[in-house]
């Protein structure tokens, strides 16, 4: 008996690269409306942040609504209140990860069992900032003395 023959898997999005973990990243371009952006996970360094004079380490990892990891994405993070400053909006790597470089101003509060908001965004470059491909999240790091 001969078996049917099957169709093949419909191709995925343009420019994918399967990853050593198994999953897939492709750039940011390869998302369009309905899929969104999403920051999935996010790390300080130090957490807590115990000093007004060493820099905060922001790691961001964004994925799309699809679960596809994307590369390219630009990431922006502030502090809420503004007591942090940063210069740049990297993009991220081909895992997904981009990391902000924060530094504390003087007014950055130092107190143990405190925590400082911050809001992060991860955008689709070139498209509308509020209603185009991107993302928004409320995240906090911890602070001691």
């Amino acid at each position: 008996m001969i078996a049917p023959a099957t169709a093949p898997p419909p191709p995925g999005p343009e420019g994918q690269i399967k990853l050593p973990n198994g999953k897939t990243s492709i750039p940011v371009t390869s998302v369009v409306l309905p899929a969104r952006l999403i920051i999935d996970g996010f790390q300080f360094t130090p957490n807590a942040v115990r000093s007004r004079t060493q820099p905060i380490a922001l790691r961001v990892h964004v994925l799309d609504t699809r679960g596809y990891v994307v590369r390219d994405a630009q990431v922006f993070a502030r502090s809420t209140p503004l007591v942090t400053r940063t210069t740049s909006q990297p993009t991220t790597d081909t895992n997904g990860n981009a990391t902000i470089t924060l530094m504390p101003r003087a007014t950055f509060p130092l107190r143990r069992g405190f925590n400082v908001q911050f809001f992060l965004r991860a955008t689709k470059p070139g498209e509308n900032i509020l209603a185009g491909v991107s993302t928004r999240r409320l995240t906090q790091a911890r602070t001691a003395r």
